[in-house]
């Protein structure tokens, strides 16, 4: 998957998303991204001009899950997307942001208007992918790992999409390898291009919390799922998978919960059963 020779190592790469020493120069369509005044090489890369949505789960009035010692998942969310958008530039692709500070879209908070309002802003952007950035939390404070969700009736591509985010996450991150697992979340139903939810580590469980609070480690979930984005390109550009969705109703409503065994593997707050 890392075809790319000219461009700095993964640790480097780390430590210019950490020190937010990257610059970039030139038009705004297509960037040079330059670490320590050496311009990062973007050609070979599969990322390279892809329009990626990144939608950091929670924020403003809305903390998501919450933590032993009061660390809140829209904290963690926020800085995952940031390094995670810093990473994918460094890697030539265009990034649209759902958020990027402690704030909501709209008054509600939550619930379906401000979900309506992130999947607006993927859909006018055109983006190929959108990921939403999430952590979990279940009432067992011992359960822990990592999961990723796909829309249950979307494409392979979403699939793929997944699949891929979550292995990366399970390679770098080294937690329980939960699973992929269809679901009907508002922000990846209605979302018009391949979308996934990724659910990186579990708030409540103390350990996994402490790392959360880490910010190398929020850093190297960035780089997993970045990774993980880029490998889903380099298999799409076989153009063996269909990228596109099934038409959905545009009828406001979402589904109820899906069936018991993913309540045993899903967030319960109410924030968070709202895009369902």
């Amino acid at each position: 998957m890392d075809s790319i020779s000219s461009r700095r190592t993964m640790g480097d790469i780390s430590e210019y998303a950490a020190s937010g020493m990257a610059k970039h120069t030139g038009d705004d369509d297509s960037p040079a991204v330059r670490y320590d005044g050496v311009e990062l090489s973007e050609t070979a890369s599969a990322l390279k001009d892809k329009k990626i949505c990144i939608d950091p789960g929670h924020g403003g009035g809305d903390s998501g899950a919450v933590g032993p010692t009061k660390f809140t998942e829209k904290e963690a969310n926020l800085d995952i997307a940031l390094n995670l958008r810093r990473y994918l530039e460094s890697k030539g692709a265009r990034v649209i942001m759902t958020r990027d500070t402690d704030t909501s879209l709209t008054s509600s908070v939550s619930g379906v208007k401000e979900l309506g309002a992130r999947v607006k802003v993927a859909n006018e952007s055109k983006a190929d992918v959108f990921v939403s950035i999430h952590n979990n939390a279940s009432d067992n404070s011992a359960t822990g790992g990592t999961e990723t969700y796909y829309y249950a009736k979307g494409s392979a591509a979403s699939k793929l999409l997944a699949r891929t985010v979550f292995d990366h996450q399970v390679e770098k991150l080294g937690l329980h390898p939960r699973g992929t697992f269809p679901a009907k979340f508002y922000v990846i139903k209605y979302t018009d291009m391949p979308a996934v939810l990724s659910e990186s580590a579990f708030v409540s469980n103390a350990e996994e919390e402490a790392k959360l609070k880490d910010p190398a480690f929020r850093h190297t979930v960035a780089e997993a799922i970045g990774d993980g984005i880029e490998e889903y390109f380099v298999k799409m550009q076989g153009g063996s998978i269909d990228s596109s969705k099934p038409n959905l109703p545009d009828d406001g409503k979402w589904d109820p919960l899906p069936c018991e065994k993913y309540l045993t593997v899903a967030q319960k707050s109410t924030s968070y059963s709202s895009e369902l």
